[in-house]
């Protein structure tokens, strides 16, 4: 798991999008359309990082297009990275 804080940043950014979409699922346009500047590899590094630790599950519709649908162990981990969240 990342210790840098603008990776953990944005995994817990990716999952929150993945769990406004539930069922349905969130594509690579909705995460750009709610992440200004987002690198699509930088984005496919950390969503890989994410369903190798079982916080999601990619669906892919061919090689750059995919469905983010979160898992319950990624709603936990989302649950306590907002509870650690310090807001200024």
């Amino acid at each position: 798991m990342e210790k840098d804080p603008e990776a953990i940043k944005m995994r817990g950014s990716l999952l929150l999008i993945c769990k406004s979409w539930g069922y349905r699922g969130a594509t690579r346009e909705i995460f750009y359309k709610n992440i200004k500047g987002l690198n699509y590899h930088y984005m496919k590094e950390i969503l890989t990082s994410l369903e190798v630790s079982g916080y999601v599950t990619l669906e892919w519709v061919d090689p750059d297009r995919f469905n983010a649908y979160i898992t319950p162990e990624g709603e936990a981990y989302l649950d306590k990275w907002l509870a650690d969240l310090q807001l200024p």
